[in-house]
């Protein structure tokens, strides 16, 4: 959430909600979301295999701690 709301929305002063859709709404960008996996791969020290990489898995904060506490990468 700290990485998300500090390094990645376009407009930080708005705040963030754990399940705020933060893909849909343009919160974030698309270079954006590339730096959002790069992050998670490098801060969880996991592969994310490429067919996990859809919207589902990343569209909130929520979605992404769904993901990665259903995954056994972490």
């Amino acid at each position: 959430m700290d990485y998300v709301s500090a390094e990645l929305l376009l407009d930080p002063e708005l705040g963030l909600e754990e399940h705020e859709e933060i893909l849909e709404t343009g919160r974030i960008d698309s270079m954006s979301v590339m730096r959002l996996v790069s992050f998670i791969k490098h801060e969880f020290s996991i592969t994310i295999p490429n067919e996990d990489l859809v919207i589902d898995n990343f569209r909130s904060v929520g979605a992404i701690d769904t993901y990665l506490s259903r995954s056994d990468r972490v």
